[in-house]
């Protein structure tokens, strides 16, 4: 598809930058979308490894995707260069590491076609760890009502962004992404979507969704919480109503990794996932084991006839060897 072709339905939306383990996978699961009709942009944000090599090879092969490259500008520029370089009238975002499944693009193609108020929809999403076990559905939504009450209550992730389709005269009409609300841009552009139009998520699973350890949350926790504040609060003085009080902020910058794997085991045990919930557990505890939070993820994973099996067979293995025999 060249720049001089007719717009296609769909413009995805990939934002790159130094994910070459995944990548490959990410990219594929867009060209093999049942709904087949789309152009796929891919703007590499200075990545130092092979990301755009393996982006440039599937490039060659398949006239729908496109790559740009750019040195390091941070995600919500990136975002914003690409919503710039998209044809299409709706546009469906896209993270470098998730795998879309195959009916995502032709359900929210759909239901936006039916739908003409609606400006925004997502899906269910599945999340997944780093080496892609699952760790249980993040349920989201279907409602514009609740959707919004749950933003403007300063709680992201009603609509997943990495699995948003929007309508594009609708993103340009508030402004596109705002860089000074990263790392809580996307929670910001929902904000402002839902005052020219009305926010949904579809009932099926659209997207396998990646969580790492080091993910902006953990690593710029607090600045996050201070610019979810600030949309909120801008938000509310555009609605015409009173600014909500404003939440204490996280201590530290860098939120502890044994809060994010406790919240990873209740994932995993929550969504059945028992072995994973264990892993973690396990892991807070032999890696942090000063931390409290390591503590609660084991007690929770450990719950139920199987934990408690697991924690005799532990004890047993963690006695001085003459004592097993």
């Amino acid at each position: 598809m060249t720049a001089f072709s007719p717009p296609p339905p769909v413009s995805v939306m990939m934002a790159l930058h130094n994910t070459e383990r995944y990548v490959q996978a990410a990219v594929e699961s867009i060209l093999n979308q049942t709904f087949p009709d789309f152009e796929l942009i891919v703007v590499d944000d200075g990545s130092t490894d092979r990301s755009a090599e393996i982006v440039e090879a599937i490039a060659r092969r398949d006239r729908r995707v496109r790559l740009i490259r750019q040195s390091n500008h941070g995600i919500s520029a990136t975002r914003n260069i690409l919503l710039r370089e998209s044809r299409a009238e709706l546009l469906a975002v896209m993270d470098s590491d998730d795998i879309s499944l195959p009916e995502r693009l032709a359900w929210q193609v759909a239901f936006l076609h039916e739908n003409p108020a609606c400006v925004a929809v997502g899906c269910q999403v599945m999340a997944m760890d780093s080496c892609g076990r699952d760790l249980g559905r993040l349920v989201v939504p279907l409602d514009h009502a609740t959707i919004d009450k749950r933003h403007m209550a300063g709680l992201g992730g009603a609509i997943a962004n990495p699995v948003a389709m929007l309508r594009a005269a609708s993103v340009r009409q508030v402004g596109y992404y705002a860089t000074d609300k990263a790392p809580a841009e996307d929670l910001d552009m929902f904000l402002r979507l839902a005052e020219v139009g009305r926010l949904a998520n579809l009932p099926g699973l659209g997207l396998r969704y990646r969580l790492h350890s080091s993910s902006a949350s953990t690593l710029r926790a607090r600045t996050q919480a201070q610019h979810i504040n600030d949309a909120v609060r801008e938000a509310h003085l555009r609605r015409g109503l009173a600014p909500p009080p404003q939440p204490s902020l996280p201590e530290r910058e860098t939120a502890s990794r044994a809060a994010t794997y406790q919240r990873w085991v209740g994932l995993a045990k929550d969504g059945g996932n028992t072995f994973t919930a264990w892993r973690y557990a396990l892991l807070a505890v032999l890696t942090m084991p000063w931390k409290k939070q390591s503590w609660l993820a084991l007690s929770y994973a450990m719950a139920g006839q199987h934990g408690t099996a697991l924690l005799v067979w532990l004890k047993r293995w963690l006695q001085p060897r003459k004592l097993r025999r």
